[in-house]
């Protein structure tokens, strides 16, 4: 516990898509959350957002003891903005950057407002053909069982089954709830907490968002 004691307050943050969530954590009963409900802002507003956080709290960057980031898979420009900026911010003070798979933190999230054994599927746009998708069974709250690892599915192949709640935004008309689709920050840092033992701190030099699908013209995925 002392370990964990030296790493906080932690500096947290997910640019996995349309909303720019950024939060500071000291506790699940102590932290600050913005979030920016703005398409195409993030490169513009990031920092700026990070700055008026920590102003809330009487802080300064250098307060901050660890990073976490929401890792994808999501939209290409939104995780490198986000990616390249708490690369930054880490090198600067010194201190770990921790990466954190979104879909998980969204069960993790999730796992605290819905009933035990509800099995939920996540499901967000990955371009006109595909999703990206996981499946999880809620087992507590800060609890859950990966039912589906984090993959794309073809859209003529997805089908919606009895009994599976699904979140996610998907241009078709299906029983989405797309008013949640990417983690709220301060969720992050409430799983680094619970986990640390088990995330290790990213190597800087080669870590990179886990976009899942690669670039049009790559020829391959990353």
């Amino acid at each position: 516990m002392s370990n964990i004691g030296k790493q906080i307050p932690i500096l947290a943050v997910d640019t996995s898509n349309d909303i720019c969530s950024v939060a500071v954590v000291f506790d699940k009963n102590k932290y600050i959350l913005n979030n920016l409900f703005i398409k195409n802002i993030h490169s513009e507003k990031l920092f700026e957002i990070i700055e008026s956080s920590l102003k809330l709290l009487n802080m300064g960057i250098k307060d901050v003891k660890s990073l976490v980031y929401s890792n994808g898979p999501g939209s290409f420009t939104g995780l490198r903005i986000g990616m390249s900026a708490l690369k930054g911010i880490t090198t600067g003070l010194n201190v770990n950057l921790y990466v954190l798979n979104t879909y998980d933190v969204m069960a993790y999230e999730l796992s605290y407002k819905l009933p035990i054994d509800n099995i939920i599927c996540i499901v967000n746009q990955a371009d006109n053909e595909e999703y990206y998708y996981a499946s999880y069974r809620i087992l507590g709250q800060g609890k859950f069982e990966v039912i589906t690892q984090t993959t794309t599915i073809k859209k003529l192949e997805f089908k919606l089954e009895d009994n599976v709640l699904y979140f996610g935004k998907i241009k078709d008309k299906l029983p989405i709830y797309n008013h949640y689709f990417s983690p709220n920050a301060n969720y992050l840092g409430f799983y680094l907490i619970d986990n640390f033992e088990n995330c290790g701190p990213a190597d800087l030099a080669n870590v990179e968002p886990f976009y899942l699908k690669g670039f049009k013209g790559l020829g391959k995925k990353r």
